[in-house]
């Protein structure tokens, strides 16, 4: 009996793990949208600028706590507009408004994984600067370097920076 329930276990966890992982990635999925639809109302009523002020907190019903630029929790490569943290993860806006260049990212709170790896979405046209159509892509990368392909394994499985659909 114990050795039937340890070879259940030994099969159950792995994919108990993955399924959780996976949920958590759907939540960054539903983050990146929202904050994107602010974004594309924004590039609407012709105030992308204003966005810089208030992109985690205009009309999004989003489960979390904003943390003002400055306290030192959010990633160090956000820009001045704070973040916003979850349970799991760290939201930031990584941008070059004055280029039009901006992205999400999703920082883990959850796990130790090597290289420090992170999700992040494009989120304007780096040519045009307008707001994309759609963000279907997003990438895994890590903080860390030199890069050794370890870090974004958890998240979809390949070792180099990798896309999730």
């Amino acid at each position: 009996v114990v050795l039937i329930i340890g070879i259940l276990a030994a099969i159950a966890l792995p994919q108990y793990n993955k399924a959780v992982i996976k949920s958590r990635v759907a939540e960054v999925h539903s983050v990146f949208n929202a904050l994107h639809k602010n974004l594309q109302m924004c590039e609407l009523e012709g105030n992308v600028a204003d966005c810089r002020e208030n992109l985690f907190s205009k009309d999004l019903d989003l489960t979390g706590t904003f943390v003002a630029a400055g306290e030192g929790k959010c990633p160090s490569d956000s820009t001045d507009e704070g973040c916003l943290q979850t349970t799991n993860w760290i939201y930031s806006v990584i941008s070059e408004w004055e280029n039009g260049h901006v992205a999400f990212n999703a920082d883990p709170l959850f796990g130790s994984f090597p290289n420090r790896p992170y999700l992040a979405v494009e989120v304007t046209d780096g040519d045009t600067g307008r707001v994309l159509p759609n963000i279907s892509h997003i990438k895994c990368y890590t903080h860390d370097t030199p890069y050794d392909g370890q870090g974004c394994q958890v998240f979809c499985g390949e070792e180099y920076g990798c896309e999730l659909k």
